[in-house]
């Protein structure tokens, strides 16, 4: 599905629960708690977009099919074999300060999404091994007052570039570790 209809929908949707987030920060968040391993799918929907909107659980309900199509375009190439996924930033014909707030934003939304997935071991474990948090707090605070020239449009590009790959590494860096940890529910002898 075209993204700008997708941030368009989610833009209306947003503004319709009088949300004070924005559309990339929403995104970061649901994207960083799938990272995180957390299944952001059907009726897990309602409570964790009523959660981030600050919208009732009723109004969420209430469109809860309209919302759960929403968020399930955000996974569609999220784990395809060709890495299609792409973070919901503002479009390219905006200015480049407005797209680097996106960017700052979707890094803070994915940063608390991730942070919102992971037991306190697990976290501890990912901040030892793994320096791409650290890279993600620093766009994270990106300042958004950058002049409009062809060199920042290259480097916005390749920060955009950085955070889609650094995001999927992590994806399957946390999958692994996942997999290594003892199941809980088994029982030690």
């Amino acid at each position: 599905m075209n993204r700008e209809y997708i941030w368009e929908q989610t833009q209306q949707k947003l503004q319709d629960a009088d949300a004070a987030i924005s559309v990339a920060e929403y995104h970061g968040h649901l994207i960083g708690r799938h990272v995180g391993g957390h299944e952001v799918a059907g009726s897990l929907v309602v409570p964790l977009v009523a959660e981030l909107t600050g919208a009732s659980r009723e109004q969420v309900q209430g469109e809860r099919e309209d919302w759960q199509e929403l968020v399930g375009h955000y996974f569609e190439d999220f784990d395809s074999a060709h890495f299609g996924f792409q973070p919901l930033l503002p479009q390219d014909s905006l200015p480049l300060a407005e797209r680097l707030e996106g960017l700052a934003m979707w890094s803070t939304g994915f940063l608390n999404g991730i942070g919102c997935a992971l037991n306190q071991v697990q976290a501890g474990d990912l901040l030892e091994k793994d320096e791409t948090i650290a890279d993600l707090v620093e766009i994270s605070q990106l300042d958004s007052d950058a002049e409009e020239t062809d060199e920042n449009e290259a480097l916005y590009s390749e920060l955009v570039e950085f955070v889609r790959l650094a995001v999927l590494d992590l994806h399957e860096n946390l999958k692994q570790m996942f997999s290594e940890q003892p199941d809980e529910s088994e029982q030690v002898h």
